[in-house]
């Protein structure tokens, strides 16, 4: 990969591919590998105490209505897999109790086949204790709430016995429970933050993501 005369990556990153971003800059990214591309700018010199990678993810030769099997095609030959490593959708190639199926529905999210720890910082799902509201990520571009196969599926329960599930055939009841509506800002894409919204808040919550 490069970027403009910024830096080249076929011969390994050094001193030489820093970045100057203190003024305005513009390039294009070439890729030589068509795929799925996570690229994590780190910055080095910065006044804040604690300071996240830029997390980019670029698509050479695929559009955003990649197929699950563009997904498990561009993962196989980025981490050298043999052929058909990732094709089956019940398959958990890293063993972390997530199968293929719910990674590539939250491919955009983060999620990786190979590595047990997203390519984000910032992946979703997650519990945030402050709002007590289970937020995650919905990619309308792998499952647009049409009800066709996949589905990705959000439910909850108080007790781990009894489950709701809210999906396309059911979209919850809004003073009781209910999937957020698209946050600001994001209205009009394809990649929406969701969140669970409850009320009473009920005093134990548990949630899951269900991919049918």
């Amino acid at each position: 990969m490069s970027f403009g005369s910024h830096f080249q990556s076929a011969d390994g990153l050094t001193t030489a591919d820093l970045i100057d971003l203190t003024s305005p800059t513009t390039a294009t990214l070439n890729f030589t590998e068509p795929g799925i591309h996570t690229l994590a700018f780190q910055p080095i010199h910065s006044t804040a105490s604690k300071v996240c990678p830029l997390i980019i993810r670029c698509l050479a030769g695929l559009d955003l209505n990649y197929s699950f099997a563009d997904w498990a095609d561009s993962y196989e030959r980025a981490y050298d897999l043999p052929s058909g490593s990732l094709t089956d959708p019940s398959g958990d190639w890293n063993g972390d109790g997530t199968d293929h199926q719910m990674k590539f529905l939250l491919d955009a999210a983060g999620a990786d086949p190979i590595r047990t720890t997203p390519s984000s910082s910032h992946f979703l799902p997650g519990y945030d204790t402050h709002s007590q509201r289970f937020t995650f990520f919905r990619d309308l571009t792998k499952d647009p709430l049409d009800n066709a196969s996949p589905n990705l599926l959000l439910s909850y329960s108080s007790d781990l016995v009894n489950w709701r599930n809210l999906g396309p055939r059911n979209r919850g009841r809004p003073l009781q429970y209910a999937e957020s509506g698209a946050e600001e800002g994001n209205a009009v894409s394809p990649f929406i933050r969701r969140s669970l919204l409850l009320s009473p808040v009920p005093l134990k919550s548990f949630f899951r993501l269900i991919a049918e």
